[in-house]
C-alpha cells in the first residue's frame, strides 16, 4: 500500500512510498521533539508485531501527560493520525520543520542512507520533505497525506 504525503497549494511537491514513510518520517520527529517519548515511539511497531498495543497505550498517556507537552497536543496528534489519510495545519508544519531542521543541522542521523520514497525515486528524500512542510507554513497550507 502506497501514501502520497503533499499540501494544498498550487505546485506543492509530493512524496510517494510506502505505508512505512510516515513511521520513518515521525519516528525521527519523534526522538527530536522529546528524548523519552521518541524511544518509547520507536516501540510502536513491536506493540503492534507482539500485540501489545494496551500497554503502548498506557506509556504513551503517561508520557504525554507530563507537563513539557503541554503546548504540543498537535505534534502528538500528528504522530498518532491514521496512516492511510490525515493533514496537519501549517502551524504544526512549523513545529515539525524546526524539529527537522534541528535533526539535520545536529546530524543526529545519517539521512542520506534512511530513504522516504520508493528506493527507484529516492533521491533527497528528506531535502525534499522539508521544502514541503516549509512550503505549507509560508502558504498557510495543509500537510495532507493519502
Amino acid at each position: 500500500m502506497g501514501i502520497s504525503l503533499t499540501a494544498n497549494y498550487k505546485g506543492a511537491p509530493s512524496l510517494e512510498g510506502s505505508s512505512f514513510m510516515l513511521f520513518k518520517i515521525r519516528s525521527r520527529i519523534a526522538k527530536a521533539w522529546d528524548v523519552e517519548f521518541g524511544e518509547h515511539y520507536a516501540t510502536l511497531m513491536d506493540a503492534f508485531r507482539f500485540n501489545e498495543l494496551e500497554a503502548f497505550d498506557r506509556r504513551t498517556t503517561e508520557i504525554l501527560e507530563q507537563p513539557r507537552f503541554s503546548n504540543d497536543a498537535d505534534i502528538a496528534e500528528f504522530m498518532f493520525m491514521s496512516d492511510c489519510e490525515g493533514k496537519v495545519n501549517y502551524k504544526t508544519c512549523k513545529k515539525l520543520t524546526d524539529l527537522l531542521t534541528s535533526l539535520i543541522i545536529n546530524k543526529t542521523e545519517d539521512f542520506a542512507q534512511i530513504s522516504l520514497r520508493y528506493q527507484a525515486y529516492s533521491k533527497n528524500d528528506w531535502e525534499d520533505l522539508l521544502e514541503l512542510l516549509k512550503g505549507c507554513y509560508s502558504h498557510r497550507a495543509n500537510l495532507i497525506w493519502r
